[in-house]
């Protein structure tokens, strides 16, 4: 398989907490891999060193065989081989939704106005957001908000797209519409790291599925080994207080 992604010796530090300790990763064109753990664990903080909005204490972070911490790439342009969904959606609220999904194509890719529109049109209607385009984002309920907040991401035309707790902030009868929309496009094929708490969606559309415990991976391995077949109490007792909540 072809390795998109490898970390290797990853840490991470916020004052003297250490958040990441040692942390190896890889992953492969084609897969899709959920990020488990308590709150606290690195989860989020991995991710946010993956796309380069916390630089690691040390480490290496290599994408497509290029050490992206020492230089080898440029910051900006690394960001959109690698998207990022936001938990808060992060859309600027004073654009309408179709405009959301167009300056990053203008801005960073120099696409023009034109072939910028037909891709965000093109991707808002696969999101099942096309009909909102003109729409205000402020008027939108969080779970179209995500849903935009996907096809702005989708339209730089990202290698991997990195979701960080995406249903987290909606209410649960808008997670959903949210978790659909990721299910067919892990379908299509694409790369995906996903930090979530929906133990279904982890186990219905991973390839593979991380755990993590206070800054290390604590274990690894296929959605059946995970769920099924645990092999540390921590993972066990993770599990189970999902199980009976």
């Amino acid at each position: 398989m072809e390795s998109i992604i490898d970390i290797q010796h990853l840490q991470k530090h916020f004052g003297s907490l250490k958040v990441l300790n040692d942390v190896e990763f890889h992953l492969n064109k084609g897969e899709v891999i959920t990020i488990i753990g308590s709150s606290g664990s690195g989860k989020s903080t991995l991710l946010r060193c993956i796309n380069l909005l916390e630089v690691p204490d040390h480490g290496a972070i290599f994408y497509e065989g290029k050490d992206v911490l020492k230089g080898e790439i440029n910051i900006n342009q690394h960001r959109t081989h690698i998207g990022m969904v936001f938990q808060n959606f992060n859309l600027f609220n004073n654009k309408n939704v179709l405009e959301n999904c167009m300056l990053g194509q203008i801005k960073v890719l120099k696409r023009s106005k034109e072939e910028a529109r037909e891709k965000a049109l093109y991707y808002l209607d696969k999101v099942g957001m096309k009909e909102f385009a003109n729409a205000g984002s402020m008027q939108l309920s969080g779970g179209q908000k995500q849903r935009v907040a996907i096809a702005r991401a989708l339209c730089m035309d990202p290698k991997v797209l990195l979701f960080d707790e995406p249903t987290s902030a909606l209410d649960p009868e808008m997670v959903g519409e949210v978790l659909n929309v990721m299910k067919d496009l892990a379908k299509e094929g694409l790369t995906m790291i996903v930090v979530t708490h929906e133990m279904q969606f982890a186990k219905d559309v991973s390839t593979r599925v991380v755990f993590m415990d206070q800054g290390v991976i604590a274990e690894q391995g296929t959605p059946e080994e995970i769920f099924e077949h645990p092999q540390t109490e921590t993972l066990q007792k993770f599990l189970y207080r999902y199980r009976n909540q």
